[in-house]
């Protein structure tokens, strides 16, 4: 049977089942048992609540900081402490909240700032991790260092250069130095800056920036610039152009004094720096300022230049074994064509091997040809294969002009000159095959389209003249487009002698070709080498503009004007410059320009000769125009001018002429050069630029004198001038005369403001 019983505790019926049979005991254990869980679950329902578990106390650990706030400068160690309550562990761990952009802190507290701003330190405790307390730190940068030294500004290439920096920290902490820029080459170690300035460094402006910064994490710098005095390492050479090739030989500059630099002083005179040169045309010159300097080669040859390493290529025609001496030439050749009375005939004399190019006239007489001549210069060698030709030119009328052609000629291998002896030239000319034509077919109509350009509107001529000659073993350019410089003052060459070109033809016009003309054939004879020589046609057309006339123009007395350690340039009286200028009582100099075009001999109608470029346009002396004839000018005056409308310039030729007429003289520094009144003419300088302004040298122009301006557009076809081939253009323009005038009081004033 089954006992049972309920409870209604709002938990329902509960059903205890159990079954009879057991003992008494047992069954008050088991009901006693029973009651009590009964009563427990009852009480869980909504029974009498019983009291629940309640939890451990929190932990009491409390960390404090001190300071808790803080202001530091950076660098400067901060000592903070911390105090750990209700632990017996009161060791805490410092931290910085920002990492190690916030600075640094040891396990003792001790703190430093490694850069400005706002940043906490936090002290953690070890006995509980969740306690920790915060200290607000403001960080600040120390007061700037201060140098105390200067750079030297004294180097020299290859020497070693040391500055010794010196700076102090306000703050009273260290100060250490950084080169924040510099040469490559340059160091900083310690306190010390070392550069050795290499070659390439020197003459040239070097930028250096030290920084110096405090343990207080403050910084300073210092700027400057130093422009190490360098070696001018150059070179001088020929390109000597014969039958086997060219050969470049370098100029002999093993004599003393054969390389100075005169360097501009800044108070009008120069100081001269000697070199030292080579054999082989290698020099140095060592100790050379930055800027331009002239460059003295020998006692004739003068470069204004800024180069460090300047090459001075010449070209000659010729053996570069040559010997040179005097020769007196006796000449006895039986003629096959009777000179022509007032014809114009002509004798010429050329060899390209030795290289000679004399034009003996021969108007009168008649055969044989006799003439006594000397010469110096290269000598013939008949063993080294040289050949020299003797050409009879004559005049023949063609088309509506006259031409000079070739109608006979002698030629020898046979030939060997000796120093200070007689050559005989004895034979008989015989004539030369008509064997060669040139079309005398010129744009005339675009030539006289820039005669505006050349000359204004004061025009007071023109004439044409086209000749075909004969170049010898190399292009066009060698005669003297080949140049490494600047500027030139040359009273000489630097190769011993310059070959020229040999004429094969000419024809001129007397009134310029000014409409498109063609005259038909030009027929000659070329008695020269095939292999060897190849033709060229050069075309000028010249316009000539208003003559401006001058008053004389002397030295002061004594005839000579030198004064140590300057330049003075005084001149003797030109009978010509460039064909145009001459003197007729006073000085009188024709304005006007010039159009030149080498190409090679067209044979055919549509060969004509055109136009390669124009003159410049709007010459400026000092910012003055030209359209006077004359401008006042400064002793170092700036020439500009546009480019021309025609032709893409390769570089621009300046020339500068003495109008005086005394004799010329030129000094610079110690050496005094005179010129003779065959060389005259081409005196004074020429500046060469791709630039469309030049600004002359100091000391070149004297105050009073009056001086020529040529300025020419050379045209290249985009090459070197010394490697250029046909076609070329070159075209001058005159356009004035600048009086040279020191500036007064007043102007001088105005000058230093």
């Amino acid at each position: 049977m089954f006992l049972s019983t309920s409870a209604n505790k709002g938990c329902g019926n509960r059903s205890l089942p159990f079954r009879l049979g057991f003992s008494s005991a047992i069954l008050r254990r088991i009901f006693f048992f029973l009651a009590w869980n009964l009563c427990f679950w009852l009480t869980g329902c909504g029974g009498n609540p019983a009291t629940k578990p309640q939890p451990q106390p929190a932990s009491s650990v409390v960390v404090v900081v001190s300071p808790t706030t803080a202001n530091v400068v950076v660098g400067e160690p901060k000592h903070f402490t911390a105090t750990v309550t209700h632990t017996s562990n009161t060791a805490v761990r410092w931290s910085v909240k920002e990492g190690a952009a916030g600075g640094t802190v040891d396990s003792t507290g001790n703190y430093a700032a490694v850069a400005a701003g706002v940043f906490h330190v936090i002290a953690t405790s070890q006995a509980d991790a969740t306690k920790s307390a915060t200290a607000a730190v403001t960080a600040t940068v120390g007061a700037p260092p201060q140098f105390s030294s200067v750079a030297p500004t004294t180097a020299f290439e290859a020497e070693p250069y040391s500055y010794q920096l010196a700076a102090s920290d306000p703050s009273g902490g260290t100060v250490s130095f950084t080169l924040a820029a510099g040469p490559a080459n340059a160091s900083i170690s310690g306190s010390t800056l070392s550069w050795t300035p290499t070659h390439e460094q020197s003459r040239a402006a070097n930028s250096f920036t030290i920084t110096a910064n405090t343990t207080e994490a403050a910084s300073t710098t210092q700027s400057f610039s130093i422009t190490p005095a360098g070696n001018i390492d150059g070179l001088v050479n020929t390109a000597f152009y014969d039958r086997s090739g060219t050969t470049t030989v370098g100029f002999d500059l093993s004599a003393a004094g054969s390389v100075t630099a005169y360097v501009p002083n800044g108070s009008g005179g120069f100081s001269k720096i000697a070199g030292t040169g080579n054999s082989d045309g290698t020099f140095t010159i060592a100790g050379v300022p930055a800027g331009n300097y002239w460059l003295a080669v020998g006692a004739y040859y003068y470069n204004w230049t800024s180069q460090s390493d300047p090459v001075l290529t010449g070209a000659q025609i010729g053996r570069p074994d040559t010997v040179s001496g005097q020769q007196t030439l006796k000449f006895n050749v039986i003629l096959n064509h009777p000179p022509q009375d007032g014809g114009g005939d002509g004798i010429a004399w050329y060899s390209a091997d030795a290289p000679a190019n004399v034009l003996y006239p021969e108007d009168a007489g008649g055969s044989p040809f006799f003439q006594n001549n000397s010469l110096t210069g290269p000598l013939l060698d008949a063993s080294k294969g040289d050949r020299v030709f003797l050409n009879h030119q004559q005049t023949t009328p063609v088309g509506n002009g006259s031409a000079v052609v070739i109608t006979e000629s002698w030629n020898s291998t046979s030939i060997t000159e000796a120093a200070g002896g007689t050559t005989n030239v004895t034979g008989s000319m015989t004539n030369v095959p008509t064997n060669a034509t040139v079309r005398l077919n010129v744009k005339g109509s675009q030539f006289s389209a820039l005669d505006a350009q050349f000359a204004g509107n004061g025009i007071q001529g023109r004439d044409s003249i086209l000749n075909v000659v004969a170049q010898p073993y190399a292009a066009p350019t060698i005669s003297s487009l080949a140049n490494s410089w600047d500027a030139d003052l040359s009273l000489g060459s630097l190769a011993t002698y310059t070959g020229a070109w040999a004429m094969l033809a000419a024809y001129a016009d007397a009134n310029g070709i000014t409409t498109d003309s063609d005259q038909g054939n030009l027929n000659y004879s070329d008695p020269f080498p095939a292999d060897n020589f190849a033709p060229v046609l050069r075309y000028s057309y010249d316009v000539a503009g208003p003559a401006l006339t001058y008053p004389t123009v002397t030295v002061p007395s004594g005839g000579v004007h030198t004064t140590t350690n300057t330049t003075t340039i005084t001149s003797s009286t030109p009978s010509s410059l460039n064909g145009l200028w001459s003197v007729l009582g006073g000085i009188v100099t024709k304005l006007g320009g010039e159009a030149d075009v080498i190409t090679t001999p067209g044979t055919g109608a549509g060969d004509a000769v055109e136009p390669i470029i124009g003159p410049v346009l709007s010459p400026t002396v000092d910012g003055q125009s030209f359209s006077s004839g004359t401008v006042t000018a400064s002793l170092t005056p700036t020439i500009s001018w546009k480019a021309p409308s025609l032709g893409a310039p390769d570089r621009y030729v300046v020339s500068i002429f003495s109008l005086s007429t005394t004799l010329q003289t030129i000094q610079v520094g110690d050496i005094i050069l005179g010129y003779n009144t065959n060389n005259n003419a081409n005196c004074c300088t020429t500046l060469v630029t791709t630039s469309n302004s030049v600004t002359l040298p100091p000391g070149l122009l004297q105050n009073g004198n009056y001086y020529a301006v040529d300025i020419e557009a050379d045209s290249f076809s985009g090459a070197n001038p010394s490697t250029a081939t046909v076609p070329l253009g070159f075209a001058h323009v005159r356009p004035g005369v600048i009086i040279a005038s020191a500036p007064g009081p007043q102007m001088q004033r105005a000058l230093r403001k």
